[in-house]
């Protein structure tokens, strides 16, 4: 059994992806210099963070969301066919879909020592 713990780390996001939603949810922004300013002014916000992990090894670390089996496929896959914009989400679904894979995996938790409705709390 593995002890998951919950460090505080402050880190700053400046979004580069295609929908950039935890900048939004962080900086109410997507503007990279506004984040920017948002980092070098020292603005706080807490997020839930969550990592993925073969083994003993660090995957990812992600704020926003982690997608497995299914949608992880089609997501891996569609970022092939950018050149195709937005269908490219049903072709890859099409194709995941048609390959058909089954998926198992071990997922744990850790809920937050202190119960907070505030975010800066």
């Amino acid at each position: 059994r593995s002890v998951i713990t919950s460090p505080r780390i402050p880190f700053g996001i400046i979004g580069a992806g295609s929908a950039n939603s935890i900048v939004m949810t962080v900086h109410d922004t997507d503007d990279y210099a506004m984040s920017a300013v948002h980092i070098a002014i020292g603005s706080r916000c807490r997020v839930d963070a969550c990592t993925v992990h073969n083994r003993k090894e660090l995957v990812r670390v992600s704020a926003d969301a982690i997608s497995y089996g299914w949608l992880g496929d089609v997501l891996r896959d569609s970022e092939r066919y950018r050149w195709i914009g937005p269908l490219r989400y049903q072709w890859s679904a099409l194709r995941t879909t048609i390959r058909n894979p089954s998926y198992r995996e071990t997922v744990s938790f850790s809920l937050s020592a202190t119960e907070t409705s505030k975010p800066m709390d």
